[in-house]
């Protein structure tokens, strides 16, 4: 199995979030994301073979956005100091 590229990955699942954005889940394809991330058809279904697994890397994408605008503003209040290290732990 060869290595999967992460900033192909990380491209396509925000294409995905764009997708979702103007057109809805029922939106959601493969084809929608190649196209949304200006990539040859075929290029999501290589990286997600299934729609549910597509859906879980936008999910998580989502998580490590929504995580990271967390970490940004606790750090803009240095009273929070615990909670930062406490986010830290939670993302790795």
């Amino acid at each position: 199995m060869r290595p999967t590229n992460e900033q192909r990955r990380t491209a396509l699942t925000d294409a995905a979030i764009d997708v979702v954005i103007r057109a809805g889940l029922h939106g959601l394809s493969h084809l929608a994301v190649d196209e949304a991330a200006n990539l040859p058809r075929g290029t999501t279904s290589n990286y997600f073979r299934s729609r549910d697994a597509l859906l879980e890397a936008m999910t998580r994408r989502l998580m490590e956005l929504h995580f990271a605008l967390m970490k940004e503003h606790l750090a803009e209040k240095p009273d929070r100091q615990g909670l930062i290290e406490s986010l830290s732990a939670i993302l790795g």
